[in-house]
């Protein structure tokens, strides 16, 4: 049998994000998003392409699997490699129950390389696909979650859920953002705090070409980034702003497409946060370590991070945050992206949001201490040192520097 020790659906989100810059050419033939509701409309195949909501998940995911193993097997050798799962992700005629099925094979096969510490996904036979119906048989018998039928059913939901245009007519909504199993914290948590800022920046830098493709241009970069409309995969795997659009899809896939050679790995990749904000902004950058207590500050004295962080706000500046990869004491996960919300230096605490929309502090009881699981929280001076390590931020002065 496969390995029953599966990560926790909470680590499953996060990745590294160390990566290089790499700008594409630039395409032509573009059109404002404003003049082209229609072909907004069309970016996206809606859910109702496949079965009902209600049929779908009636569907044994495995036997969907079984049925489309020939039409993922690209070159027909009975062996599905990760290059030919990700060729599938990225095919729009993949909708629906299908695309939430794929959606599955992908996790559970990326759940099996990094719980066997493999540096290459495994290749998917049929053999392969009956373990991990044997190991969710076991896990039935055992009483313990069925991953699969967890997966599935999450991304039918999302499927359900997501807009079919780019903008719904609403600005974009930062309070929207929902991080999926890519590695984007970092591009994420930057669009947070631009979408808070000023929307109209992340709006204003989409355009669609005459050939139906998407292209994002961010202010600080000289050249739009082109990609093709997300598939109905890349929705229920990755970054959602659910009814609010599927602009954060476009921007995780555009960002990523940077990121690296190959488009149809652009949403395993990711990047130092300071480089998001640079081309969100259009500014500089400073990225500064964390002081791991606070000796020393004086009594009363607001702590010097702490002025940084609170100019730059009163600057309407994008601010990100994440935490350390060493020893923490809250249940916050290691190296992972938040958005700067607000500080109150009177009660000594600073807001974040983590970019999963939710997941944060827990009480005794292991409940969220605020009442409510949406990833927006507040820590203590105190907590927040023993627990983030470092803050990127928008800044107009002063030199530039990444850590």
């Amino acid at each position: 049998m496969l390995g029953r020790t599966l990560l926790l659906s909470m680590v499953r989100d996060l990745h590294g994000c160390n990566t290089v810059l790499i700008r594409l050419p630039y395409s032509a033939g573009m059109k404002s998003v404003a003049s082209s509701h229609g072909a907004a409309a069309r970016l996206q195949s809606s859910f109702h392409r496949g079965a009902s909501a209600k049929n779908a998940r009636k569907e044994d995911v495995f036997e969907l699997i079984d049925r489309n193993f020939d039409r993922f097997d690209r070159d027909g050798n009975s062996r599905i490699t990760w290059s030919e799962l990700r060729k599938s992700v990225a095919d729009p005629s993949i909708q629906g129950e299908d695309a939430a099925a794929l959606g599955t094979l992908y996790s559970l096969v990326n759940d099996h390389a990094e719980e066997q510490g493999f540096l290459r996904k495994p290749a998917v036979t049929r053999e392969f696909i009956d373990e991990l119906r044997s190991d969710r048989e076991f896990q039935a018998e055992e009483g313990e979650k069925l991953y699969a039928d967890i997966y599935y059913n999450k991304y039918l939901t999302k499927l359900e859920r997501a807009s079919t245009e780019l903008f719904t007519g609403k600005l974009p909504d930062g309070m929207k953002v929902r991080q999926g199993i890519g590695p984007s914290c970092a591009i994420l948590s930057t669009t947070v705090g631009q979408a808070l800022i000023d929307p109209h920046v992340i709006k204003d830098a989409f355009s669609i070409r005459t050939d139906g493709k998407v292209a994002i241009k961010f202010p600080g970069l000289k050249k739009p980034v082109v990609v093709a409309p997300t598939t109905d995969t890349e929705t229920a795997l990755f970054a959602t702003a659910g009814k609010n659009g599927t602009w954060l899809n476009h921007v995780e896939k555009a960002w990523g497409t940077l990121q690296g050679k190959n488009p149809e790995a652009a949403f395993e990749l990711s990047s130092w946060p300071a480089k998001s904000i640079r081309a969100w902004s259009n500014g500089k950058a400073v990225t500064t370590k964390v002081p791991q207590d606070l000796s020393g500050t004086k009594k009363g004295e607001t702590p010097t991070f702490v002025a940084g962080m609170t100019e730059q706000l009163s600057n309407k500046h994008i601010i990100m945050t994440w935490t350390r990869n060493g020893k923490r004491e809250l249940n916050l996960v290691s190296g992972h992206a938040h958005t700067v919300l607000g500080i109150d230096e009177k009660a000594e605490t600073i807001k974040v949001r983590n970019p999963w929309g939710r997941f944060e502090p827990t009480n005794e009881k292991g409940k969220p201490r605020d009442g409510r699981d949406d990833g927006i929280f507040e820590l203590s001076y105190e907590e927040y040192v023993r627990d983030f390590g470092k803050i990127s931020m928008q800044t107009t002065s002063g030199k530039e520097k990444s850590a």
